[in-house]
């Protein structure tokens, strides 16, 4: 299975586009365990990061729902958004997938994570 996520600066001036994509290409699927995405702002006091919440989108949309946690649509999401940012500011976007595998799987629980970051952009 694999995780991935990219933050590029968007196209107009205070926006950044995410996108995500988790892909598991295993005889008989996956079952979700778990999805947490935490977004992060560099705090202009020091060289750490705040929790913030995430941040607003451009355009607001349906997605399609994707909601049993053994559905089909378990094994391979991407979802790109494009979302309001400070300029200037630095985000960090932190994500954590937990899986198991449903066919001789065990049991055993996975976890993938993938933290990037982008400076929003000035102008």
């Amino acid at each position: 299975c694999k995780l991935w996520a990219h933050i590029k600066k968007g196209r107009r001036r205070g926006t950044i586009e995410a996108t995500v994509v988790r892909k598991c290409n295993r005889l008989g699927g996956i079952t979700l365990q778990g999805y947490k995405a935490q977004w992060y702002k560099r705090s202009s006091s020091s060289a750490s990061f705040d929790r913030i919440d995430t941040p607003a989108p451009v355009h607001p949309s349906f997605k399609p729902a994707c909601i049993g946690i053994t559905d089909p649509c378990q094994n391979y999401r991407k979802e790109t958004t494009v979302l309001h940012c400070e300029p200037g500011k630095e985000y960090q976007l932190n994500i954590t997938w937990g899986f198991v595998f449903n066919l001789n799987g065990e049991g055993a629980e996975h976890y993938l994570n993938v933290s990037v970051q982008q400076t929003c952009p000035t102008g």
